[in-house]
């Protein structure tokens, strides 16, 4: 995913800067992805799509998201 957008190789990306992670960075996108959908009130099945994540785990966390 970011390999391609920034046309970087995976250690190119790793050695961008020593406290910057492609997962945690990634896994921060998907939580404010997931936090902006909720709040917009769109439904379970469309933000899973977008995101990733099932419906049955955004439903059972949907709070945790909205902290």
């Amino acid at each position: 995913m970011l390999e391609a957008e920034f046309n970087l190789d995976y250690n190119d990306i790793n050695s961008i800067h020593k406290d910057f992670k492609p997962a945690k960075y990634i896994k921060q996108e998907r939580l404010e992805l997931t936090k902006k959908m909720l709040l917009k009130g769109k439904i379970l099945s469309e933000i899973s799509d977008k995101t990733g994540y099932s419906e049955t785990y955004l439903l059972k966390n949907k709070y945790k998201f909205l902290k």
